[in-house]
């Protein structure tokens, strides 16, 4: 089970770094086309203060009649630049919006990943520390039960000794008290002969028929 955690959390890393490299791609290919715009908007207005020098220098040397059609002119090139500079920057400043919601989501993914890592780990973490608890759980009762079953052979040595014992001391009781009887007392009690007894007849007596 710690393996496939192990791949889990390979494979997250995995999928977060393609996903990075990729939205690192979009980032390029816009940071790429914000700089062809704001290229763009210098050079309009390198134009546009070129034409303006170039409208005072005709202005300088025209009579009446063409200073009033050269500024009619001027007036509808103005309008007609101004127009076109303000759907510039609008692009510009969309662009812009663009390139932080971006932003924004990358940040948010980035965060996302890296919660589900640290979910990973500490689920890992939590695995191991169960499974440290269950081993360390088994060997205790393993040295509980095994030194219950020790205390009990321990209990029946002593009481066997304990029997061992006492035989040996009613064995050496019984042997002295037959050591202390006197020898005419044992052989009086080796000649009397109980009334009731039958003597049987020697084997060496013999009939005479």
């Amino acid at each position: 089970m710690g393996a496939d955690k192990d791949a889990t959390l390979t494979n997250l890393a995995w999928t977060a770094w393609v996903k990075f490299s990729e939205d690192y791609k979009k980032d390029k290919e816009f940071e790429d086309q914000v700089k062809q715009t704001e290229a763009a908007m210098n050079e309009f207005l390198k134009k546009k203060k070129e034409d303006a020098k170039t409208v005072l220098d005709r202005m300088n040397g025209a009579t009446d009649s063409g200073l009033t059609a050269m500024c009619i002119q001027a007036w509808y090139s103005l309008i007609n630049d101004n127009k076109k500079a303000r759907e510039l920057e609008e692009k510009m400043m969309n662009s812009e919006g663009r390139f932080g919601a971006l932003k924004m989501r990358q940040k948010g993914n980035a965060m996302n990943v890296q919660g589900r890592v640290n979910e990973q780990i500490k689920a890992n973490l939590l695995y191991r520390c169960i499974q440290e608890w269950k081993i360390e759980t088994r060997a205790a009762l393993a040295v509980k039960g095994l030194g219950s079953k020790v205390d009990k052979k321990r209990q029946q040595l002593k009481g066997i000794e304990h029997l061992f014992k006492k035989f040996a001391q009613q064995l050496d009781e019984g042997l002295g008290n037959i050591e202390e009887q006197p020898d005419s007392t044992r052989r009086t009690k080796g000649l009397t002969k109980d009334p009731h007894t039958v003597s049987l007849p020697s084997i060496h007596d013999r009939h005479v028929h």
